[in-house]
């Protein structure tokens, strides 16, 4: 089955969305295989988030900190570790499970009003609520932030992260554009969101993990002080115009650019005779492949370390994923990394394939080979 995939904007409050929505049980179910704990950068920038969370508001063994979309548990045990209470709410039972059995309580369940009952009827209400990639996923925003309400404490925060529409656009991280990824979020629309339902945006941070994420911070209005970054950013969204049908018309011709530079790159090398296979199977590096057109005739395979996708095939294009250590074994010519937000750590962790001569290839923001 085959989704259209195309994005539209609103005139009203500038929010980037999709045109068609997949229902959530279509994609959040048990083969669901995203989980974050495959790379150390990861594991760093979760660990980060909810000890700086903790120190900043002061939290302690009392207070509560739930996790909406927690998948295994990363963030939670980041939390876990700096000392407060947790609680997690996943869709994804078989993800849940596993961080039931390291621990870590987990709801199985989308965030709406029935699991926020259950985290309140058996731990009580929240100091904290995270949704980190989660907000921008969800295909009932109104739901999802009305259940928050219900968990937060009085003085409770809200912690939403996700990529940043704007540096989406700057940097050409287009392929950041999939169905799971119901929003593509930029502060303007998402205050005036927050707004309609009574919360205030206190505060936005601009962290370097998937390229460039917002991090924004809201609670009940009154609580917390609002920092100057919050107009600060507003402002520059407004100078850089955003959210006008100019900009997005230019995006949209460069995104078509880069698709005719990197099928060429491919292309000219495939004709010399060289073997090419990718780098990682993420989520977005398949609105990337099937945009391109890039199949078994282009590319040998995809290799993992993510046991759940080790076996599959990616989807619309078909390459079959398999064990990284299949690199090495081979010793292609070329490796196009389509996990280019972990490209540091990817080639640090390969450096023996290229140290043998093999070459990595990233598209974004422009073809390169290193």
């Amino acid at each position: 089955m085959t989704y259209p995939l195309k994005i539209l904007t609103c005139n009203d409050c500038g929010l980037v969305q999709l045109s068609y929505t997949v229902p959530g049980e279509a994609i959040f179910n048990n083969q669901y295989v995203y989980e974050p704990s495959t790379t150390q950068t990861a594991r760093g920038h979760f660990f980060e988030l909810a000890e700086s969370i903790v120190n900043r508001f002061s939290l302690g063994r009392d207070d509560l900190a739930v996790d909406a979309g927690s998948n295994i548990g990363l963030l939670l045990d980041g939390f876990r570790t700096a000392g407060t209470r947790v609680c997690g709410v996943d869709p994804v039972d078989k993800l849940a499970e596993i961080a039931r059995q390291n621990g870590l309580p987990t709801i199985t369940g989308f965030l709406n009003a029935t699991s926020a009952e259950k985290v309140i009827s058996t731990h009580g209400s929240a100091a904290v609520v995270t949704g980190t990639n989660v907000l921008a996923h969800t295909d009932s925003p109104h739901e999802f932030v009305e259940a928050v309400k219900m968990m937060l404490a009085t003085d409770g925060v809200l912690v939403v992260e996700a990529p940043s529409f704007g540096v989406m656009v700057e940097k050409m991280w287009w392929d950041q554009l999939y169905h799971e990824h119901r929003m593509a979020l930029s502060l303007t629309p998402t205050v005036k969101f927050f707004e309609r339902h009574g919360l205030e945006t206190f505060d936005v941070e601009l962290t370097e993990f998937h390229g460039g994420s917002l991090r924004i911070f809201a609670s009940y209005p009154g609580y917390h002080m609002v920092t100057p970054r919050v107009g600060e950013m507003l402002r520059l969204e407004a100078a850089k115009e955003l959210h006008s049908m100019g900009t997005l018309r230019a995006f949209a011709d460069r995104v078509r650019a880069n698709r005719v530079a990197i099928t060429r790159m491919l292309l000219d090398l495939k004709a010399a005779g060289k073997r090419i296979v990718a780098i990682s199977a993420p989520a977005k590096g398949n609105t990337f492949l099937n945009y391109c057109k890039f199949d078994q005739t282009i590319l040998d395979y995809a290799t993992e370390k993510a046991p759940l996708k080790i076996g599959l095939y990616t989807p619309g294009t078909h390459l079959p994923v398999v064990p990284e250590a299949r690199l090495f074994e081979d010793k292609p010519d070329y490796s196009l990394i389509l996990a280019w937000n972990f490209a540091t750590e990817l080639k640090q962790n390969l450096r023996a394939y290229s140290e043998a001569g093999g070459k990595f290839i990233t598209a974004l923001p422009e073809p390169k080979i290193t």
